[in-house]
């Protein structure tokens, strides 16, 4: 964008057709094919290559369609975006990646139902969510925000009794689960009101596992 962002920040950003070649290699290729496999771009820029890769697993979505068009495919495309994980240092970067991957999921939606997703919706506004949880500010390097907390992803698993359930965990990227409670107060969206949650006999406070499109909601609990 500018040659003090090079000098400063070292901004360069991938071409599209490098990205399709490395998205294109057969190893990459075959995880890529995978719902669950996780794609993580630890210097995001503007989501070029997040962009593709979602594209290409959301396509994979459309081929494991099984009929069950209201349920596996709605799912399936979420689990897709859980799998997209991204970190920026630039803000404005930051905000361009995660419009243009949400855009993506849309675009993808309309397309292929014939339908536009409305913002009111709660696939839209669980869509929203994942990317905002899982495409974050912060250097690799560092392993730091510009706040100067620990960058800190989610980690979503099937549930054990329901496809389309979701349990959500933390994690840092030194593999090192991350406090909940602790969480919340620093990045938390505010959907938890945290006074009026107490522990007893020294819980800890955990998300629920709850449907998939209801994961906006931050609903947690103390275990």
């Amino acid at each position: 964008k500018s040659k003090e962002r090079v000098r400063d920040h070292g901004e360069i950003f991938t071409p599209q057709w490098m990205v399709e070649l490395m998205l294109n290699q057969p190893e990459v290729q075959e995880d890529i094919s995978s719902l669950h496999t996780t794609v993580l771009e630890p210097a995001a820029g503007e989501g070029v290559f997040l962009v593709e890769a979602l594209k290409r697993k959301l396509s994979q979505v459309n081929d494991m369609a099984d009929g069950k068009y209201l349920t596996s495919w709605r799912r399936n495309m979420l689990w897709a975006l859980m799998s997209i994980y991204g970190i920026e240092f630039l803000d404005d970067n930051l905000v361009i990646a995660r419009d243009r991957i949400l855009e993506a999921f849309l675009i993808h939606y309309e397309e292929t139902s014939g339908q536009q997703l409305g913002i009111k919706t709660k696939l839209y506004k669980t869509a929203k969510y994942i990317v905002t949880t899982n495409v974050i500010q912060g250097d690799a390097l560092s392993r730091t925000n510009k706040f100067g907390l620990p960058l800190v992803f989610s980690e979503w698993q099937n549930s054990t009794e329901s496809v389309a359930s979701v349990k959500r965990t933390l994690f840092t990227l030194d593999d090192r689960q991350y406090d909940v409670l602790e969480y919340l107060k620093n990045f938390g969206g505010g959907n938890v009101n945290l006074q009026n949650q107490k522990s007893e006999h020294n819980q800890r406070l955990e998300f629920k596992e709850v449907s998939l499109e209801d994961v906006y909601k931050e609903l947690v609990l103390w275990n």
